[in-house]
């Protein structure tokens, strides 16, 4: 029996090679895959060689060195196979020449060969992708994929990989997209290779875009495609604000720097972004931007109507026109305008009121503002009357006229009622929003209230006797505050006397005048009532006097004063007392002398 050597060549038993055939056979192996088995088989028609037989395998495909192979004898000890393991790093190709040639030498004895030699087929390894539902923000690489080869040698640059970012979806161009391949931190096992796949840095956010990842190993040809899913969110966007502003009394903005901002897309399109801005007056406009990163935001506007302290915010959103559900990166910056008020320029205007009646609406001041077509209720007022009340005016606009530059000119008027008759300022002070003032001080002429007087009703008086209190005349004022010692009265008699009156005031408001007279003559007579308030108006009213005649009888003791109602009865009743004493008399003396005759 033949012995086999393991480890040729052998060092016994040299034989003759030429009756050794040796037949290599054509293979197929997996690249990066362990091939164990037969690659030839060998014949030896020296029958009487009793030496080893021994088998080296050249497997070719860049491996140049002779490993040992693993000769199997057959029953006759002169015939067998040769066997072995190897694995191949790269696939072979589909050409003739470009598959590895293997080359199988069988040792008979010590250093006599005879080899034989078969190309053989090293086939791609297979490459499983797994698509991934990816999440980026723009302007950074998704890890839309990853994928396995089951040749465990490979490398990145073995592979070509296409990856459609927006897969049939409209305005979106389905072309494929450059990737960035590196091996994961652990592979998959002993036997194979993962890579991961990213790529779609798009500028575009939005959510749910298809999407389409081949992989192909570029010399074997096996290839796989997957499709997943896209999420694109918006780089975040960073402004900084500009200089607050100072516009000065015209409050005219032009082109101001209002901020600046940065996207951390590294690759934004600066057709994606607008601004607005709110000029902290209910003004809003659209911002210029400008600039390539950082970018800048400039805005224009007409003049502040007002005065003050406005806060200017500039609001920046990244929006495009993609056609999936997209969510606005926006950031905002905040400012302050500092706007001086223009100064108001205000007329006094006089005005005229009876005491103790409402004046009515009535114009106490004019004004005008630099700032030009503001409306009335950009302005306030308030009248101080100097009698201790004030009120809250009201603004208007004056369609009559136009301050010296065409301003609008406004009024100012007020209502209010004084006690008493005389000259009277009113303290008008108007401002603005803005925070400008201006003050006036207006005349009011405040007039005496009106008197009404009715006549007294007529006496009677006696010559030569006082006529005691009499009512000579009433009267009213139209003033609602009643007060009797406003008022004096003068009295003419009507007979070239005049006296002063005593003023009285009823409950139910009306005055009275009375007064008292002797009247040295008889007759009737017009009495004549003057009543003068203290703030100048005057009213007069009469009454009837008839006086009686005092009429005188002589007797004894002195004289008679008959009423004056006596009339014509006077004379009559006088004649009668007369004839009565003198009958009174006749009696008595006719009884003395009666009495006087008894005695006797």
């Amino acid at each position: 029996m033949n012995a086999i050597c393991k480890t040729p060549p052998c060092t016994t038993g040299e034989g003759d090679t030429t009756t050794l055939t040796v037949v290599a056979e054509n293979t197929n192996a997996t690249e990066g895959a362990q091939f164990s088995g037969e690659v030839a088989t060998w014949s030896d028609d020296d029958t009487a060689f009793t030496g080893n037989y021994s088998a080296t395998i050249t497997w070719g495909g860049g491996s140049t060195a002779a490993e040992a192979g693993t000769i199997t004898l057959d029953a006759d000890g002169h015939s067998g196979t040769v066997s072995g393991t190897h694995t191949y790093a790269e696939e072979s190709g589909t050409t003739l020449t470009s598959k590895p040639n293997l080359t199988v030498k069988v040792f008979k004895g010590g250093t006599t060969s005879k080899s034989g030699s078969a190309r053989q087929t090293i086939h791609d390894a297979a490459i499983h992708v797994t698509a991934k539902a990816a999440t980026t923000t723009e302007g950074t690489d998704a890890l839309v994929a990853t994928f396995v080869d089951d040749n465990p040698n490979a490398q990145a640059g073995d592979f070509t990989v296409t990856v459609d970012c927006f897969k049939i979806i409209p305005l979106k161009p389905s072309i494929g997209r450059a990737a960035r391949l590196h091996r994961a931190s652990a592979p998959s096992s002993a036997t194979s290779s993962t890579f991961e796949v990213r790529a779609c840095n798009e500028s575009d956010e939005g959510t749910g875009f298809p999407t389409e990842i081949t992989v192909k190993d570029t010399d074997g040809g096996n290839s796989d495609t997957k499709q997943g899913t896209l999420d694109v969110t918006n780089a975040a966007l960073t402004a900084t604000k500009g200089a607050d502003l100072n516009p000065g009394e015209s409050g005219f903005v032009n082109q101001a720097t209002l901020a600046t901002f940065t996207d951390a897309n590294p690759a934004p399109d600066s057709t994606d972004f607008t601004a607005s801005i709110n000029w902290g007056d209910g003004t809003t406009s659209e911002g210029s931007i400008s600039g390539s990163g950082p970018y800048t935001v400039k805005g224009t506007r007409e003049s502040y109507a007002e005065g003050g302290t406005y806060t200017i915010t500039v609001s920046i959103v990244d929006q495009d026109t993609g056609t999936k559900d997209e969510t606005a990166a926006k950031a905002t910056a905040t400012l302050t305008a500092t706007v001086a008020d223009a100064p108001l320029h205000a007329t006094a205007k006089p005005a005229s009121s009876t005491e103790g009646q409402s004046s009515g609406d009535v114009v106490v001041a004019s004004f005008y503002d630099d700032h030009q077509e503001l409306s009335a209720s950009a302005y306030s007022a308030s009248i101080n009357w100097n009698d201790g009340s004030t009120s809250t005016g009201t603004v208007a606009v004056d369609a009559t006229q136009l301050g010296p530059e065409d301003q609008t000119v406004y009024t100012v008027t007020g209502k209010h009622t004084y006690p008493e008759e005389g000259a009277h300022t009113a303290h008008v002070t108007i401002a603005d929003n803005g925070g400008s003032s201006a003050s006036v001080d207006s005349a009011i002429t405040v007039k005496d209230a009106a008197l009404s007087a009715s006549n007294g009703q007529g006496f009677n008086a006696q010559q030569g006797q006082s006529t005691g209190n009499v009512v000579t005349a009433t009267f009213t004022d139209a003033k609602p505050a009643k007060d009797k010692t406003d008022f004096t009265a003068s009295i003419n008699w009507g007979d070239s006397q005049t006296s002063t009156g005593t003023v009285s005031l009823a409950d139910n408001g009306t005055f009275s005048v009375t007064g008292s007279h002797t009247y040295s003559s008889h007759g009737s007579f017009t009495v004549t009532t003057t009543i003068t308030d203290t703030g100048g108006s005057t009213k007069s009213a009469t009454a009837a006097a008839s006086v009686a005649k005092t009429v005188t009888l002589a007797q004894t003791g002195g004289s008679w004063l008959l009423p004056p109602d006596a009339g014509p009865y006077a004379l009559g009743g006088g004649l009668l007392l007369i004839l009565g004493v003198l009958g009174w008399w006749a009696v008595l003396r006719d009884r003395f002398v009666w009495s006087s005759k008894r005695l006797r």
